[in-house]
């Protein structure tokens, strides 16, 4: 698997988001810039997103809605907004 690919996990597998600098901290070799490049591309694809500005944003991954096709994004793997969700 990439380094972007294990970055994505990284992303996906941590509850409440994680930020760049803690994805930095996992990934020494990896540039500021290039993790930047890979995190606005996964959010491009819809397989991330991201929340809070500047020093507090953070990187949730998305999971696709059920039964309505991988393009729609049904909710954060973020439980807090999960739970939001479902309950309306």
């Amino acid at each position: 698997m990439s380094t972007e690919g294990r970055m994505l996990d990284e992303i996906r597998q941590t509850p409440g988001g994680i930020a760049q600098r803690e994805l930095l901290a996992c990934y020494p070799d990896v540039t500021r810039r290039t993790a930047q490049c890979w995190i606005a591309a996964l959010i491009a694809a819809r397989e991330a997103g991201a929340d809070g500005k500047a020093h507090a944003r953070r990187y949730l991954g998305l999971v696709p809605a059920a039964g309505r096709g991988a393009d729609t994004i049904s909710a954060f793997t973020r439980p807090l907004f999960a739970a939001a969700t479902s309950a309306a």
